[in-house]
């Protein structure tokens, strides 16, 4: 089994992907989204935005623990990678696969869908566009995740799943309830080496843009990505602390950004 997010910006089409998904693979899938749960909720006791968020995280954890289909998909704008760690986290407790497929599209499309909405779905414009500047992109390698462009959306579901290198033969493991229950008090595995680099370079990243407020943040995200993935074919580091091994990756990110 297998948990996939579909996210991007509002009206980038997720809905509509997801929907159509859903109904050429009934038996495979699924679905459900943050609006749906949220409107579903109109008389809840979610005090702000990130209670229902909570709430939601929960719902879907316990929509897995009894689902018999072989995909969950979850769409939402995931615009932080905030909102996305917690059903990677759910994904890991259940043994399941996990995936992210990103629909990117242009700050302007996105917009021109948008003038043609009403009611409920019709967001503000103003909104778009913050969502759209915030937006952290999926890491290809840590969240293994891939991009489907405006014209891309009629791809097939098993052609995805093979991009996301899903096994469809996977079977949902079965998890004794008392190892469910140890989970929540039992300390958290150390992160891997990957996981360690992703936290330290985002962290050089954020020093770089408060050091000098000349570097283009989009640019220097891309930088990071692409130090990432040369780090992956050499992990053995010998120090995360050592202030040689910083400054030469301090370095690393900056030859990556002139590039």
């Amino acid at each position: 089994m297998a948990l996939l997010l579909v996210m991007g910006i509002p009206a980038s089409g997720k809905s509509t992907f997801r929907r159509k998904i859903q109904t050429a693979h009934r038996e495979l899938l699924e679905s459900t989204s943050f609006d749906d749960f949220r409107m579903m909720r109109t008389r809840s006791s979610d005090k702000n935005a990130r209670q229902t968020r909570k709430s939601f995280e929960c719902h879907v954890e316990s929509c897995i623990s009894e689902s018999t289909s072989k995909i969950y998909v979850i769409e939402d704008i995931f615009y932080l990678k905030s909102m996305r760690h917690p059903f990677q986290k759910i994904a890991k407790r259940h043994g399941l696969q996990f995936g992210i497929i990103f629909l990117k599209v242009g700050i302007v499309e996105a917009l021109r869908r948008n003038s043609h909405r009403t009611g409920i779905e019709k967001q503000k414009n103003e909104t778009i566009r913050k969502i759209f500047e915030k937006m952290e992109d999926p890491d290809e390698i840590l969240e293994n995740s891939i991009v489907l462009e405006t014209d891309e959306v009629e791809i097939d579901v098993e052609v995805v799943m093979n991009k996301l290198k899903f096994d469809f033969t996977a079977k949902k493991p079965i998890v004794p309830e008392v190892s469910l229950k140890k989970s929540h008090i039992q300390k958290p595995p150390p992160p891997s080496k990957l996981e360690s680099l992703d936290v330290l370079t985002r962290r050089l990243v954020s020093e770089l843009m408060q050091n000098d407020k000349t570097m283009n943040g989009r640019k220097l995200s891309d930088a990071r990505k692409k130090l990432l993935i040369d780090l992956s074919g050499n992990l053995e580091i010998s120090n995360e602390n050592d202030p040689k091994f910083l400054y030469d990756l301090k370095l690393k990110l900056i030859e990556f950004y002139d590039k």
